[in-house]
This record gives C-alpha cells, structure tokens and sequence, in this order.
C-alpha cells in the first residue's frame, strides 16, 4: 500500500518524557549500629591503621547522600565502634555504602575497604543484624532498622509484596473485588478512561498508606476510575508484571503456527517460573479479565478488546518502539484470556488472603459468569492487521495522530488506509480496530520509555560525573536555612561557586515547582546537564583548582555578587591571571577583552568596559586557559574597604599576591 504523503516526514514519537516516567529508588528512615570490624588490611609494612567507618545512602543513579560517620580507633584492624547512626530522611535510596577509611591529621584520608548493603533486602519493618562483606578482605557487623516510606506507585511488585507480607499487592486485590463487584456490566471497562482527578487522589492515597485505601462508591463513584487506578498501577511497575527476563519466551508463543497443545503447556511452563509475587499475581488478574469478557454481551469488552487495551500494561518491556512487538503482545494476551479455562487447569492455584478469597466468591455468587459473546481472535498469520507494511503503517499513525483532533484522526487514517468518505459497516469495524490499535501501540512506547530508564538508572555502575561530585559536596557548605534544601539566595550562590552566574529566580522556581526550597536531588538531577560542559574540567586534579582559583578571582572584586565587574576591576582580574600563568592568555588587556566580548576594538569603541561571569566563564573554556598554570595561593587577600568578604570557594582558592593596577579606561582606549 502507498502511503499518504504526510506520513512520509514521520521520523519518531513526538510525545515529551512527563514526570511521572521518572522513577526514584526508595524513601524512608534508617537508623543502624556500626558494631566491629574483622580482618581489616593492614599497612604495606604490617602496621594497623587508625580505621573509622563512612556511611553513605547512594541512589539508582550512583549518586552518593550525605555522609554519616563513626569515631576513629587507633592502630588496629579489629576495630569496635558500636556507634549509632541514624538517617532520618532517605529520598531516593538503592543501596547503602559502608566506607572504611584511614584517618590522617593532614591530607586525604586513605580508604582501606568497602563493601554495598541492598535497601531492598531491608524492606519489611523488621530489625536485623547482618554482616557485611568488605573489599578487598574483611568484614563489619551492624544491627540495621530500615522503615520503608517509599510510594507504592513505581515501587517493584516485589518489594511492595514484601513490604505488605503478601504474594499479591493489596491495591490489586482492592480494585479487583471493587470492579466485579459494581463495574462487570459498565460498557467500554478498561477501555474508557475514569476521571482523572479521582485517579489522582486515589494514587496519592496509595502511595501514602498502601494497605488501607478503599476504593467504593464513596471514593470513586464511577468504576470506570477504579479500573483505570489498576493499569495505571501495572503501567508504572517499574518492570513488566510477566517480567523482562521471560519476555521472549512469553512472546514465543504468541504464534498460531504452534499447536494449541503446545502454546497450552509451553505457556503453563512459563508461568511456573515466574517469581512467586508475580506468579499469583498474574494468575489472580488473568482469572479476573477473563471473568470480565464473560459479560462481553453487556461491557462490549470481548477478549479481543480487552487484550488490546491491556496488553500494553502487561507485557511492554523498556525498550524503544522499533523493537517493540505490540501486536504479538496482544495476541498473547488474547490467547490467555480466551483459553484460560484450560490453562489453569494445569497451574497451583495462587495464594490469595482468605479474606479476599470470600470475597470474591461472594460477589461472583451475585454476579454469575455468563457466556461470552463471539468475537474475532487475533491472528499472527497475514492477515490486513498483521502484514508487516500495516504494522509499519500503524506505529507511523500512532506516531502522529496527537497532531489532529478526533475528525482530523478519522479522516487521515481513512486516507492512509485508502477508504472513501462512506464507509461501510465493514470498514467501520475496521477503522474502530486501528484506533484501538493506534492507542495500545502508543500506551507500549510511553511504558517502554519509562522502564527504560528505570533499567537504567539500576543497571549504572559508573560513579557519577566529578562535576557532580564536586557540586553535591559543595551543596552543604551553602545549605544554611535547612539542611540538603536551598533557598534562592543559597542556590544562585552555589551556582555562583560552581561556575554559572544564574540572574533572578526565575531558574530556581522553576526547579522547585515554585516551593520555598529547592531539594538536594533537584538540584542535582538539574546541575547533571546544566554543568556538564564543566565535566572535563572538575574531573582533572590541576584543572579544577585553576578553574575554582578563577572563579575566585573574578568574585573578589565583584563586591556586590552582581555577576559583572568594570574596566578597572577587569584588568587587576587579568594581571593575577598572567601572575598565574594561565594558559593562552593574551598579555595585551585590550586584545584579551576583545576576545571575552568576541568583538573588534572597532566595535568596542565608545562602549565602558565590563565583563560578566558567565563571558568570562566561556572565554576559559574557549581557549582552554585552566589547562596549565601555577598552583593556588593559599593565603587570603585582606577584605576590600567596603567590607566584601569572599564566598565559601574563594576562601578555598584565595586570590593572588600579583600587583593591583588601579586606572580607569576610557572610551578613547577601547
């Protein structure tokens, strides 16, 4: 088939990234005994080090919290600390980092050994003592208590089973038995969305307290709410509910060149492998749809249908849309749903709560199974909705059907299918199934992004980039008002420090989503792109300290911290960096700020001289002026007569002992 002419310029899904694709690790509180060490290495001469024992809570993405620590015990490698530490607000935790350093007076502590401790084997509420094991030998003995504050959306299936003491999440059971209970019957369920607002409050009210919600006529008048809670849940999983690992096993059977016989038991040896969670789980929600598309005379939700508004949800892994099979993966779901009778006949039945159990035979007692209505199956042979050139041609009107309203939609798939104006039944069957498609098709693209980066943000072992380090250190020094939160002062200040000049508030609102403080892992999830520019520089030893010793000279003689300094201030700043040795730097002041200004003396004539950070800043990484020079100074210039003092950084590089020219330019020099 030929297709339409605007489908030609299609090049990717325009769809944005929102924010609830961002997945964090786990929140909650933590408090543990740092008990005693065994084995610790010891010097190359045998000698025993004075250990003491860093804590650190680091994220998916590696990025380190603020460290905790134990006292120093001299001259041993069995130390016993016994010291309490507690972290009361975990934000986004994976795992817990125990660092064994060795204490020196003057210098950089020597890290001695280390070892990583899962968060997610703390989950339960419970107090355990564990051993952990350290690298490159020995081993450190703590009593840990981790009570779990993490949202249950996001959360993984199994990390909320365990926190819960069940195979199955009460979230699932809770809209399950509310949707047989008043919903079998509602046309289009699990098809037409329910009212967002609701939905929204009932997710808050989930991540809040996961175990106690309800979900009635009282909380969500329309049931319609309640099925949309259930896939919204199984969307965000953070992987798919039949999992990654099983995925093209599970999909190997999609295929009706296979036996019926040997999709039945390939499918029901599949499922056996499952984790225990996902395994009841799965089989719970299977035995639940299936009892739905009984009432398909009713809902107008057949197998088919169902299988094309759920597949997405079920079995979507992270991955970008050319690699994704969405047809194949609602066939499956299809072919579950309408031979479910015979493949729970060979499965253990899952363990579901008692409670649960009675009532949902009481409700389906009430609500008996009825005979579904006859509907077409899919098929993975070549049939119109299965060639290869429509599967293309469907992903590439899914890719660009946000750009029309509802007419425009209609019209343009009519185009590309190559119907007329009126359509028969036939056609309209047709059209009503692409749609459909189109819509699961683009649900599987916004699923697989966000496990995505889900898979990647746990799968990074790269530690994270030294401008990132440097900023999130640098971040307690200027966190003075509340601890790891900064005001907007303490944010433009830090970025100040950091290399960036940020003029009003604007940057700060819009980080903080206008609250009054802006978090530690805002700021660094935006200071991750916004300073990588400044990457290579704060990861080479020589080049930091020249690029910080810069930054510090152009602070010392911006008084006002205004981000601009004036002709005078300008050349005294250019003299310390000539005394310094700054690489590439022009010795005639004029040439040197025609080339900050990236103009002509020509062009500069009659204009006062000025320079703000953020040119200044650009002019050393375009001429690469922090790659050689002296080291810093260390000693502090006295304090100007106005009573400017210098910020945290500069007190670490101090500007230098060069001699001050203090003349003034005029216009006729420029």
């Amino acid at each position: 088939m030929e297709k339409a002419g605007w489908l030609k310029d299609v090049m990717k899904f325009g769809r944005k990234s929102s924010q609830e694709d961002v997945v964090s690790g786990l929140c909650g509180e933590l408090s543990l005994i740092v008990g005693a060490a065994k084995d610790l290495p010891t010097s190359s001469s045998g000698t025993a080090y004075d250990p003491y024992c860093v804590v650190h809570v680091v994220s998916p993405s590696n990025i380190h919290s603020k460290a905790s620590r134990t006292g120093v015990r001299k001259k041993t490698n069995h130390p016993l600390w016994n010291d309490e530490i507690k972290i009361p607000t975990i934000m986004d935790g994976e795992s817990i980092h125990f660092i064994v350093k060795h204490w020196i007076r003057l210098g950089k502590p020597k890290v001695i050994a280390e070892g990583i401790l899962n968060l997610h084997d703390l989950l339960g509420g419970e107090k355990k003592t564990l051993t952990v094991t350290l690298e490159p030998q020995g081993s450190l003995d703590i009593t840990i208590l981790y009570e779990d504050n993490s949202d249950l959306f996001g959360l993984s299936l199994e990390d909320s089973c365990i926190r819960e003491g069940c195979s199955i999440p009460y979230i699932i059971t809770e809209c399950v038995c509310e949707i047989e209970k008043r919903g079998c019957a509602d046309v289009g369920l699990y098809r037409t969305a329910g009212n967002a607002r609701i939905i929204r409050v009932l997710k808050n009210e989930f991540n809040q307290d996961p175990m106690h919600v309800k979900v009635g006529p009282d909380q969500a008048p329309k049931v319609s709410a309640v099925a949309s809670l259930l896939k919204l849940y199984l969307r965000e999983l953070p992987e798919q509910i039949f999992t990654e690992h099983l995925y093209d096993a599970f999909l190997s059977f999609a295929s009706d060149l296979l036996t019926h016989e040997k999709r039945i038991s390939g499918l029901q040896g599949t499922l056996t492998a499952l984790p225990k969670s996902n395994y009841d789980s799965i089989l719970f929600l299977l035995d639940h749809f299936h009892h739905i598309s009984t009432f398909s005379d009713l809902n107008m939700m057949t197998t088919l249908n169902l299988s094309t508004c759920l597949g997405p949800s079920l079995f979507t892994p992270a991955g970008d849309v050319k690699s994704l099979n969405v047809h194949e993966q609602n066939v499956l779901t299809n072919f579950l749903l309408e031979n479910w009778k015979d493949l729970k006949r060979g499965l253990e039945p899952p363990e579901i709560p008692p409670d649960v159990e009675m009532r949902l035979r009481e409700i389906r007692l009430s609500h008996p199974k009825r005979t579904p209505s006859v509907a077409s199956s899919y098929s993975t042979k070549a049939t119109a909705l299965s060639d290869k050139s429509e599967s293309s041609l469907t992903v590439e009107l899914a890719a660009c059907m946000d750009e029309f309203d509802e007419t425009q939609q209609l019209e343009k798939l009519k185009e590309a299918l190559g119907m007329s104006d009126t359509l028969t039944p036939k056609q309209e069957e047709i059209i009503n199934a692409k749609l459909l498609e189109i819509k699961s098709i683009k649900e599987s693209v916004r699923i697989g992004r966000a496990r995505t980066l889900v898979k990647s943000r746990k799968s990074s072992i790269a530690p994270p980039p030294a401008h990132l380090q440097f900023a999130s250190a640098l971040l307690a020094t200027h966190a003075e008002t509340k601890e790891d939160h900064l005001t907007p002062k303490e944010f433009r200040h830090l970025c100040y420090d950091l290399g960036v000049f940020i003029v009003d508030d604007n940057t700060f609102n819009k980080l903080s989503n206008g609250e009054e403080f802006l978090t530690r892992n805002q700021f660094q999830r935006w200071w991750w792109v916004a300073g990588e520019r400044l990457a290579e520089i704060y990861s080479t030893y020589s080049k930091h300290r020249l690029f910080t010793q810069a930054v510090a000279y152009f602070q010392y003689y911006d008084l006002d911290r205004v981000g601009v300094i004036e002709g005078p201030s300008f050349m005294n700043l250019h003299q310390d960096l000539l005394n310094h040795s700054y690489a590439n730097i022009n010795d005639n002041v004029l040439d040197c700020y025609c080339e900050i200004k990236q103009k002509t003396q020509a062009e500069l004539n009659g204009e006062p001289w000025s320079c703000t950070f953020n040119e200044f800043v650009d002019w050393l990484l375009r001429i690469n002026a922090v790659s050689h020079g002296q080291s810093p100074s260390i000693s502090l210039p006295p304090k100007s007569e106005s009573g400017h003092g210098l910020s945290s950084l500069s007190k670490v590089a101090a500007t230098s002992d060069s001699k001050r020219v203090n003349v003034s330019i005029s216009n006729d020099e420029a």
